[in-house]
């Protein structure tokens, strides 16, 4: 094997729409209540080897404009990324903050602009590696340590990442949100090196995200959910679609406890070339009250599928919100149903 630079896309998830800091900015502040807490954990191929650990965590609270307009708010967040994948263990470890501000022009429309700096570590180890330098014939291991020279095997850099979400209610039940984003505004450097004589720049390329998160009251006791989400980083896209139904299982007190069941598709062409899909995902979420819990599972639809016996791995993510009870005298409405 012979390796002179190492690269990598964004991390992703199939219930991205719980990774609010992955899929936009904008997304701060951008619900019912005063401090929000989630987080998302995904495992990928357990059955091969160059299995993926991923997990985003992710705090935000809201504060209503008092000197502008009271039904304006603004949004503050801090979230951590961690990913790792293969025998190199190649890692990324972020930590970011990530700032909101919305603008309420009614009740029904609302317009908020999002911005995300982020501190990223990204390392790989050589340990477990193999390179020609080390390897003889039939595999044979015939030098040890590798005679490859890396000038770093980790590296840091600063990312900016931006975006817009525009949100439509009519009630707590029938909203949209709609988003525009784009990551890696300064395409920072990305190349571990092991030809120091080379020129050429490896930057990380700016990634775009579109994304739809909609829900829609058909009865008193059932929701249609929509997710959608479409990503484009240079040459990679990917491509996610989720359908849910919600069911409320206490009638007396519909907020209280619901399920929720669907299924996803995800397209991309980041699997080994391959551009005839990736994965569908059956998917469950539990509400009780302020906690929120979801769990998918991925089956792979492309060819690595006979590596992986079309187990692509389990996702399981929460929310938990905090509402405040103000007392009367300062008691504002908060325009977010």
């Amino acid at each position: 094997m012979s390796l002179s630079k190492i690269s990598a896309q964004d991390i992703h998830f199939s219930q991205f729409y719980h990774a609010f800091p992955q899929v936009n900015p904008a997304l701060t502040g951008i619900f019912n209540g005063d401090m929000r807490f989630s987080g998302i954990y995904r495992s990928q191929w357990n059955a091969v080897p160059v299995d993926y650990q991923t997990f985003n965590l992710f705090f935000d609270m809201k504060k209503l404009s008092k000197k502008i307009d009271k039904n304006n708010f603004t949004g503050l967040g801090i979230y951590i990324d961690y990913d790792r994948a293969g025998d190199s263990r190649l890692s990324l470890a972020s930590l970011g903050l990530a700032g909101s501000y919305t603008l309420a022009f009614t009740d029904n429309v609302l317009l908020t602009g999002g911005l995300a700096i982020e501190g990223s570590q990204r390392r790989f180890d050589l340990a477990d590696l193999e390179f020609s330098s080390t390897t003889g014939a039939g595999g044979t291991q015939v030098v040890d340590p590798t005679t490859e020279n890396f000038n770093r095997t980790s590296l840091f850099f600063l990312g900016v990442n931006a975006g817009l979400n525009l949100r439509l209610q009519s009630s707590a039940r029938t909203k949209v949100d709609v988003g525009l984003s784009a990551y890696h505004l300064n395409t920072p450097e990305q190349e571990f090196d092991a030809t120091p004589t080379t020129n050429e720049d490896v930057e990380l390329p700016m990634r775009y995200a579109l994304s739809l998160l909609g829900s829609v009251k058909l009865t008193e006791r059932f929701d249609i959910k929509l997710h959608g989400l479409g990503q484009l980083q240079d040459q990679y896209n990917e491509l996610v679609g989720q359908i849910m139904g919600k069911i409320y299982l206490n009638n007396e007190f519909a907020k209280e406890l619901a399920l929720s069941l669907g299924i996803g598709y995800r397209y991309s062409n980041n699997n080994f070339g391959n551009d005839k899909g990736d994965a569908f995902y059956p998917a469950l979420q539990l509400d009780y009250r302020n906690l929120t819990v979801g769990v998918s599972y991925d089956i792979n639809t492309f060819d690595f599928n006979v590596a992986t016996d079309n187990r692509g791995g389990p996702e399981i993510s929460f929310i938990y919100l905090i509402k405040k009870v103000k007392p009367l005298s300062q008691f504002k409405n908060c325009p977010i149903y």
